[in-house]
């Protein structure tokens, strides 16, 4: 034996006999104290200094996370310094879903609607989304205008080559390059030069697009194109916040034609605005490719247009440009089952029409998530509750609920609240025009991207929670919190905007492939960071708008000095013409970015082919008839009016009975052109600012605008 080994081992030997006397010794104390306490009722004083009992780190974990519960998000990121078994505790999903009820959704901020339900969520991805949730308040709900921010991040990919973009799960960018194929981008690896994945399987712009997640991050992609295609593509992405490495994020993907303009979607079905012949609402069966139109209930059948479509278990609900119908999906469902399903179209009348209050027009609309809203004026705020945002211009922004009303027979009939202003921009400002905007999902917070003397300005605005005592609508800069300037030369143009409204993560497509990345939550500017940006010649702007291939000849209008030739000369008229290319070449092409159908299409929302019959001539001097359009589209006419000194826009439909020789006798007669019968159409300032951004870039020397 080694010298020294019986000392040792007595000594072991002592200090054992000493622990368990001392334990033995601590347990007689604690029963004396506690006979004498129940013998006596006079208290007994707590014996001085520290006594021990059970360990700390013995604590169930139902009290830990109680414990836990009452700090903050920063507090339990500290723990993980004291030990290692409390930085173990600390990433228990209990702990962090606690975290994310107490912090998040008792406040009512927003939250992502694929993160739920909680119980089905990582941990990890918990801990991340509900750090940034909270950090973001401060970086995003906190008004600092004053401050300008820096991008986070710029993508370089080919000149005018992005043709649609999409942020997903907050993490996920998908692009679309060249009409055709999709890469897919992880934001969560900043330094990452080259795309996760891509598909070559898509053709055709896409123009309408939804993500059905699935419990097992295998989900499913759809996307539609304007050449009447939808894609069906199988995906693998993880939560943010998970680490799962793979060679393939992109499946197995199927087309199915027919439809265009994807609105909404479920395991059964899928939502549209058009088809082979039809345009409005359209519900085709995802495995049969059966398809059924939805009739509207709206007045002019002309006007039709969908703007935002939700599929329920009950109902489908679709927001148009005049109202809201809702249709019964048992009736849908047994149509597209139905014998004449299989011989051709069938046509769905709605189970309701309610049309908007105050007889508004709805340019834009989405539905919401209503778990983060506070809408206190709103009548109704039940799980069957259905929130709509209507947008009737650029930077205006109203919430109406839809919700049932109970009826003696039973019959399913709903109700349509007054509209709770969110936002007002009544005009858009000529000296700083919105090209582009995006809203959240539950419209507390949103971007929107203005044009300055200096270039492109990005803002971010933000609804706080109780602002319903508020009797007037504020204005957009009252909300704005936040701004980024974009690095970009004026040339440049801005195509898309992706958002991300829990995160806060804004990114900005433009015309020359740079993608212009803010992550409020980065740690640093990874600008700097990145490779060079490729230099870009800029010496002819990029392509306006990848869906309108037709760039039109410049100067536009062409030769507005000659008005000799003018083959309407009634003095009682105004100068009229109906020859488009003497003084418009290309503007009836159909392809042809500012032409009429493009106005038709994008501006007032008509779908279908248009061409200008009947026109103001152009001349050097300012006549208001100068900007006077007669369009027929479909068998209609459509009157285009601009004031040029004020840039505003009026829009008729007229009558279906009203014909161009009707409209000549009618200006014959001394009459004006508001005094022909029709309904009034609002005009989507945000397609007429991005025509008019491509035209100071392109035509320096010509008017800031010509429609």
């Amino acid at each position: 034996m080694k010298s020294g080994g019986p000392t040792t081992t007595y000594r072991r030997l002592i200090r054992k006999s000493a622990s368990a006397f001392l334990r033995r010794r601590e347990r007689l104390d604690l029963k004396d104290l506690s006979r004498r306490h129940s013998s006596s009722p006079t208290p007994v004083p707590r014996p001085k200094g520290l006594q021990k009992g059970p360990p700390f780190f013995k604590i169930d974990d139902d009290i830990l996370v109680i414990i836990i519960s009452s700090l903050g998000v920063q507090d339990i990121l500290v723990l993980r310094q004291v030990c290692k078994t409390l930085s173990s505790k600390s990433r228990l999903h209990s702990v962090w879903a606690t975290a994310v009820n107490t912090h998040i959704i008792s406040k009512r901020l927003p939250w992502p609607n694929y993160a739920w339900p909680l119980s089905e969520v990582s941990s990890s991805t918990l801990e991340e989304l509900c750090l940034r949730a909270t950090r973001i308040v401060g970086l995003w709900d906190g008004r600092s205008i004053d401050k300008e921010r820096q991008f986070s991040r710029c993508l370089q990919r080919p000149w005018n080559s992005v043709t649609s973009m999409e942020l997903l799960r907050s993490r996920w960018l998908l692009l679309q390059l060249d009409c055709a194929r999709l890469e897919l981008w992880d934001l969560s690896r900043p330094f990452a030069g080259s795309p996760a994945d891509c598909f070559d399987g898509v053709e055709g712009v896409i123009d309408g697009f939804k993500a059905l997640y699935k419990r097992d991050n295998h989900h499913m992609l759809l996307l539609s194109t304007r050449s009447l295609k939808t894609f069906y593509i199988s995906t693998s992405l993880p939560h943010i916040g998970e680490i799962q490495e793979t060679a393939k994020y992109f499946g197995v993907g199927h087309c199915v034609e027919g439809c265009s303009g994807l609105l909404d979607a479920d395991d059964e079905v899928a939502a549209f605005s058009r088809c082979y012949d039809e345009q409005g609402a359209i519900i085709q069966d995802r495995h049969s490719g059966k398809v059924a139109v939805l009739q509207s209930g709206q007045g002019d059948p002309k006007l039709s247009h969908a703007a935002a479509i939700q599929i329920r278990s009950n109902v489908i609900v679709v927001a148009r440009i005049q109202g809201v119908d809702i249709y019964s999906m048992d009736t849908v469902n047994e149509h597209l089952r139905s014998q004449q399903a299989s011989l051709g179209q069938v046509f769905i009348a709605p189970l309701q029409s309610i049309p908007y209050m105050e007889g508004a027009s709805a340019l834009h609309a989405s539905f919401l998530d209503p778990s983060c809203g506070n809408w206190a004026k709103l009548p109704y705020d039940g799980s069957d509750a259905i929130y709509l945002g209507v947008d009737t211009n650029i930077l205006t922004r109203t919430i109406q609920v839809i919700y049932p009303q109970p009826c003696n027979d039973s019959s399913l009939t709903f109700q349509f609240s007054p509209p709770f202003g969110l936002l007002d921009a009544p005009t858009d400002s000529p000296a700083f025009p919105t090209v582009l905007s995006s809203w959240g999902a539950s419209a507390r917070r949103m971007l929107y991207l203005n044009e300055t003397g200096d270039g492109l300005v990005l803002f971010g605005l933000s609804i706080p929670i109780g602002f319903e005592a508020e009797t007037e609508y504020p204005s957009a800069y009252d909300r704005c919190v936040a701004w980024w300037r974009v690095p970009s030369p004026l040339q440049d143009l801005a195509h898309f905007t992706a958002f991300d409204e829990s995160t806060g993560i804004s990114i900005i497509a433009m015309g020359s492939g740079r993608i212009w990345i803010a992550d409020p939550n980065a740690a640093s500017n990874l600008v700097a960071l990145d490779e060079p940006l490729r230099e870009v010649n800029f010496d002819i702007p990029p392509h306006p708008d990848p869906a309108w291939p037709l760039i039109h000849p410049l100067p536009w209008p062409n030769n507005p000095e000659r008005v000799d030739q003018t083959p309407l000369n009634w003095d009682r008229l105004p100068r009229l013409s109906h020859a488009v290319e003497q003084y418009f070449p290309s503007k009836n092409e159909t392809t042809c970015f500012g032409g009429a159908t493009w106005f038709a299409n994008e501006a007032l929302h008509i779908p279908g082919p248009a061409a200008v019959v009947l026109f103001g001539v152009p001349m050097p001097d300012d006549y208001p008839e100068q900007s006077t359009e007669i369009i027929a589209t479909g068998g209609r006419l459509l009157v285009v009016m601009r004031y040029a000194d004020v840039e505003f826009y009026e829009a008729r439909l007229l009558d279906q009975n009203v014909t161009v020789e009707t409209v000549v006798n009618h200006l014959e007669g001394g009459r004006n052109f508001k005094q022909l019968p029709g309904s009034e159409i609002s005009v989507d300032g945000s397609a007429r600012n991005r025509y008019a951004s491509w035209r100071r870039r392109s035509d320096v020397n010509g008017p800031l605008c010509m429609w």
